[in-house]
């Protein structure tokens, strides 16, 4: 055990000094002044309560707050410092935090697993007639397992972190992305890689110019979105 987390800790502090070289080997950076809406959603696999903390420990009475805010709020808190350490200067603001129940889809009848296809098009639908801004991404957490139908011999199904539309970020059409969430330390980077691709990168743990070019044009539609 102590090896796994041996391991996990030295991957997660790989991952934190690539970011860092990237930043520090003179890349101007981009973002600045784009603001990323956060709509999150989650599933029934949520099935136990955070521990709650007192209104003295917030400052202030947040009795009101859906109970997995504050959990969200820091996965997201995680997400922003990766772009920021590979200089994308984008905020990301969490604007609401729901459950959902209606919106996944699971596999094949399975109760510990979900489609990860059939449940981002759910996404997708039930995103559309909120009249969201175009600089909003609908993300959908699950503590599941995300399969996607394979026909290959085996017929096994391939094992998904996230499942997102692709380079819809500031467009017409809706940003959404359905995300692995089983509080493990490297959680947060399957986020970084469903906005990233919403973003239109094929990239996430580095960034490399064509990702910069990419974004750069993706951002120049978001006007209006540091308000």
């Amino acid at each position: 055990m102590r090896r796994i987390l041996l391991v996990m800790f030295f991957m997660d502090l790989r991952l934190n000094i690539v970011a860092s070289n990237a930043a520090q080997h003179g890349r101007n950076k981009i973002g600045e002044g784009i603001k990323v809406l956060a709509e999150v959603y989650y599933d029934s696999s949520y099935n136990k309560k955070p521990k709650s903390r007192t209104s003295s420990e917030h400052g202030t009475n947040k009795n009101s707050e859906d109970p997995f805010q504050d959990h969200f709020e820091q996965l997201l808190k995680k997400v922003e410092k990766r772009f920021n350490q590979q200089n994308v200067s984008i905020k990301i603001e969490l604007a609401k935090v729901t459950q959902v129940t209606n919106i996944t889809v699971p596999y094949q009848m399975s109760l510990m697993s979900i489609d990860g296809q059939k449940t981002l098009y759910n996404l997708r639908n039930y995103s559309m007639y909120l009249g969201a801004p175009n600089n909003t991404v609908h993300f959908l957490y699950t503590k599941k397992d995300i399969y996607e139908y394979s026909d290959r011999g085996d017929r096994m199904p391939l094992v998904l972190h996230d499942v997102e539309t692709y380079r819809t970020f500031c467009t017409n059409n809706v940003s959404a992305a359905v995300v692995s969430d089983k509080s493990k330390s490297w959680d947060y980077m399957y986020s970084v890689k469903a906005l990233a691709s919403t973003f239109g990168c094929l990239r996430h743990t580095r960034f490399f110019k064509p990702d910069f070019d990419t974004m750069e044009e993706t951002f120049r539609h978001c006007h209006g979105s540091n308000t």
